[in-house]
């Protein structure tokens, strides 16, 4: 792996290069060293120091599968289970890989014991709950929605959603009295319904996504969404109508 030395010398700090020697089949989403590099300078020397290496190999594992997946198995799966039993979504733009948001670079390589793709960026386990996201992203309004409605229980099981949140810009362009009703004893079934209208049931990515497809909410109806960049695998989705 000639441009991903950081991740070998990652897997030999964690003690786990030669759990990767072994006969067992793996498939290993490696970052390169420019991932590496990209991360903030601190938390690279934090992830390396002997203290820290609980955090190195959870990092690690994040990006190993006990399995060979090769591109075609990818695309059926839409997923891979990684070593520390966190799922990460795969999508396919123009028939370029991409894992979560990162990028993948060319072909697999073959090893005697499984696959390496390379990647343009570091894979992190989310450190926030999708309410607390919403707030630092200016939609606290809707995570208000959120946590009054019954949809609230829902986000402590073992479930994915995506959730397309409207900022509080556009909650304040509802007729005025709307979230009102909404948060009265009475508007609680217009609450659940307005709640999951915004929320697909698993995890879609701007760079899985094509312009103008359509999805289903948990309410039922499909809606089409368009993306201001879907052809890089980045950008931000919106409702056609602005909510």
């Amino acid at each position: 792996m000639g441009n991903c030395t950081l991740f070998v010398s990652a897997l030999k700090a964690a003690d786990l290069d030669e759990t990767l020697g072994t006969t067992t089949k793996y498939t290993a989403f490696v970052p390169s060293d420019e991932a590496f590099r990209s991360l903030p300078p601190d938390d690279l020397l934090e992830l390396m120091r002997p203290d820290s290496k609980d955090k190195l190999i959870a990092l690690i594992k994040a990006h190993l599968a006990k399995a060979e997946l090769d591109r075609s198995t990818l695309k059926t799966r839409g997923a891979y289970s990684a070593e520390t039993g966190q799922r990460f979504a795969v999508t396919f733009v123009n028939d370029r890989m991409v894992v979560e948001r990162s990028k993948v670079a060319g072909q697999p390589t073959a090893c005697t014991n499984g696959l390496i793709y390379v990647m343009d960026s570091v894979l992190a386990p989310p450190s926030q709950d999708v309410l607390a996201v919403m707030r630092a992203h200016g939609c606290g309004e809707f995570a208000k929605l959120v946590e009054q409605s019954d949809f609230k229980s829902m986000l402590g099981k073992d479930w994915q959603f995506t959730f397309f949140a409207p900022t509080d810009d556009a909650i304040k362009k509802l007729p005025a009295g709307t979230i009102e009703r909404l948060m009265t004893k009475d508007g609680s079934s217009a609450l659940w319904t307005f709640v999951k209208s915004h929320v697909y049931f698993g995890r879609l990515y701007t760079a899985g996504m094509e312009d103008g497809k359509s999805i289903k909410t948990t309410a039922g109806p499909e809606r089409p969404v368009k993306s201001d960049d879907v052809k890089s695998g980045e950008g931000t989705f919106e409702w056609p109508d602005g909510r």
